[in-house]
This record gives C-alpha cells, sequence and structure tokens, in this order.
C-alpha cells in the first residue's frame, strides 16, 4: 500500500522518505511524495497560517452581518409593535378621531344626534351641580 493511498494521515507523511534515504528506494514507482525539508515544513505553516488568518476574517465577517441581520430584525419587531400600539389607540379613540383616515368608518347622523344628546345632558348635568 503506497502512503499516497493510505488512510491514515500519518502514513502520507513524507518524513520517513528523508529518513530512509533518498536513494535507497525507488519513491516515484512507489507512490511516495517528496520528503518534507525544513523549508517546506515552514511553507506548510506559513500557508496553514495564512488559511487560518482568512478563515477568522470570515469568521469575524459572519459574526458582524449576523448581529447587523438580527440589529435589523429587532428594529422591525420594534418598528411593527409601535405601529399595531398606535393602531390600537386609534381604534380606542374612534372612527371618526382622525378625519384624514380614509379607511376608518365614518358615524351615522343618529350617531352623531346621540353625541350631541349626550353632551346637552352632561352640560345640563353640570350646571345643576354648580348651583
Amino acid at each position: 500500500l503506497s502512503p499516497s493511498r493510505a488512510r491514515v494521515p500519518e502514513m502520507r507523511c513524507c518524513r520517513f522518505r528523508a529518513k530512509a534515504g533518498e536513494d535507497r528506494f525507488d519513491w516515484k514507482a512507489a507512490g511516495v511524495p517528496q520528503a518534507l525539508t525544513q523549508e517546506l515544513e515552514e511553507q506548510q505553516q506559513r500557508k496553514k497560517a495564512a488559511k487560518d488568518a482568512k478563515r477568522k476574517k470570515e469568521k469575524q465577517k459572519r459574526q458582524k452581518a449576523q448581529a447587523a441581520k438580527k440589529a435589523a430584525q429587532e428594529a422591525k419587531a420594534k418598528e411593527e409593535e409601535e405601529q399595531k400600539k398606535k393602531r390600537e389607540e386609534e381604534q380606542k379613540r374612534g372612527p371618526g378621531a382622525n378625519p384624514f383616515n380614509m379607511w376608518a368608518r365614518q358615524p351615522t347622523k343618529r350617531e352623531l344626534l346621540a353625541r350631541a344628546a349626550e353632551e346637552r345632558i352632561k352640560k345640563m348635568v353640570s350646571s345643576r351641580n354648580k348651583n
């Protein structure tokens, strides 16, 4: 079994080639990659460090994006809550409270007359209580 086809990562490591000697076996026929020298190991470490730094930056970027998305969702939820409260207040005030709301139901003539009568009764009762 050649090291390039081995399942265990330690078998794929090329360090044993340098220990055994370059001219001792036909390494190419066996499918063994080039022996690791000090320079190659340092190069691999630099590549790994660069990849790790890139992954770290990407992770930070994703975290910032997630935080921004979460903040936007919270702001949207807060705005929807405010709109809901505003609609509830308008409903409590009655349909004729906002004359510019074209969707509000206009009071009927009977309702207007009843409101006017209630106001007259309140004035009469308040004037009697003052005397």
